[in-house]
């Protein structure tokens, strides 16, 4: 008997039932990792982080000791202090009642300890997840961020000229590699994604101003106001005038939460689509506010997946240091390091690879690059110490490297997102150069 055609074969379900998830693009976030590691992003923000470790570490040697940042005898800092004196109001008077000097500290080394403390806080945030933590997470960077402007604000003008300059470069060559690698599956040289981004350096540097140019300017339009309202029995013009202050401070909130938004995405759609700043300015905001819904989910999914595949590298790179460290000092602490006492005489320090390294400890609380606590060394001990302590910090290097690689390829993919859902514009869709095609397909994208 001729059974009918299809009988007992599987009922076929339409796309619609079975892939709806991948028509969203939110599976893409997972290839963010794979994105991540491409040799040539990697390099390029690598080479960013060296060089605003060196050019931050420049500053900090130039700079005089008498405008350094000080430390407390109570094992306080400056932005320790200033924090503590801004923050709720609670007593801390406990805290701050021994304020004699002690030393000083570079501006550059106190930021890169806070933004330590940050990254790893944003880190357990994120992995929880907790918007509680989130939030203290920024207040705790943006109290950074105001501390160095209003205490250093030559040393903050500088450092941040340097720093776009450097990451306008660097994050362009990242983007560009990630953006290559995911839309055409073709991976280009260190030296292309460079060229791209040094030919295209205005725009990378100017278009993450666009926001900050704005709050400043209504800044200063308040700040003006301020000064009529300073003179003597105009104060009663200011209050009248008060809802125009209020509108002035809620524009420039909305520009401070459209820049945290957009600030993923912004070096992104130049590097995809190579659009002057104004174009990336004003598409992004496009694609923030055209799916706002979509587009949070999509920045938590990728930021929650970025700080568990960190988590991971640091765990994995404290038990490889800790293993390192227990065998190498199994037999290296049979000898003695060269110190020198509190008096300055020479003298030997037992175990020599601790008194010259402590490697991370399952549970004990360090990073997870170990510490260089203890003894004050001589030579030799001090220079191998110095020499331990270069390539760990190249290690750190990397992490670091990987953390912002990580960031520009998980905002690379957001964009391609968000671009074909509100562009209609096909992922694989990315400006070539020397490519009439590619040239016009990216402006009219950004024109769109």
């Amino acid at each position: 008997m001729t059974q009918p055609e299809g009988a007992g074969q599987p009922p076929v379900q339409s796309s619609e039932s079975t892939s709806w998830i991948e028509r969203t693009g939110f599976t893409r976030l997972f290839e963010a990792l794979h994105l991540a590691v491409n040799f040539t992003a990697l390099r390029a923000a690598f080479v960013g982080v060296a060089l605003t470790c060196l050019a931050g570490f420049a500053l900090d040697w130039v700079w005089p000791s008498s405008s350094r940042p000080v430390v407390y005898a109570n094992g306080l800092n400056e932005l320790q202090k200033y924090r503590l004196e801004r923050g709720p109001a609670v007593d801390v008077s406990g805290l701050l009642q021994d304020s004699e000097k002690t030393g000083s500290i570079g501006v550059f080394a106190l930021l890169l300890n806070h933004a330590r403390l940050a990254a790893n806080a944003a880190t357990e945030a994120l992995v929880t997840p907790s918007f509680d933590g989130l939030y203290a997470v920024l207040a705790f960077a943006f109290s950074a961020i105001v501390w160095l402007f209003a205490v250093h604000p030559v040393y903050g003008v500088l450092f941040a000229t340097m720093g776009f300059i450097i990451w306008g470069h660097s994050g362009g060559a990242v983007a560009r590699a990630v953006a290559m690698q995911f839309a055409r599956r073709d991976p280009i040289s260190f030296r292309d994604a460079s060229e791209f981004s040094r030919a295209r350096l205005m725009n990378f540097v100017l278009a993450p101003l666009v926001f900050p140019a704005v709050i400043l300017l209504i800044g200063l339009v308040l700040w003006l106001i301020g000064l009529v309202g300073a003179i003597p029995a105009v104060e009663i013009l200011v209050g009248i005038a008060f809802p125009i202050v209020i509108v002035l401070g809620i524009l420039a909130g909305f520009c401070a939460i459209l820049f945290l938004l957009t600030a993923p995405i912004l070096t992104p759609s130049i590097a995809v689509d190579d659009l002057d700043p104004w174009e990336a300015f004003s598409q992004t905001i496009g694609f923030v506010l055209g799916k706002p819904w979509k587009y949070a989910v999509c920045l938590f999914g990728a930021g929650i997946y970025g700080a568990v595949c960190i988590l991971i590298l640091k765990v994995f790179l404290a038990l490889s240091l800790w293993l390192a460290g227990t065998f190498l000092g199994s037999s290296m602490n049979w000898g003695d390091a060269y110190a020198l006492d509190a008096a300055g005489k020479n003298v030997s320090a037992q175990d020599k690879l601790s008194a010259m390294w402590q490697p991370p400890q399952p549970g004990d609380g360090r990073p997870f690059i170990g510490t260089f606590e203890g003894e004050t060394l001589r030579f030799p001990s001090s220079y191998g110490r110095s020499f331990i302590r270069a390539w760990i910090w190249v290690l750190w290097g990397v992490v670091a490297a990987f953390a912002v690689s990580f960031f520009y390829a998980s905002g690379t993919i957001v964009y391609f997102i968000m671009r074909r859902d509100l562009n209609d514009t096909d992922m694989e869709d990315v400006y070539l150069e020397g490519s009439a095609d590619g040239a016009s397909s990216a402006k009219a994208v950004g024109g769109s």
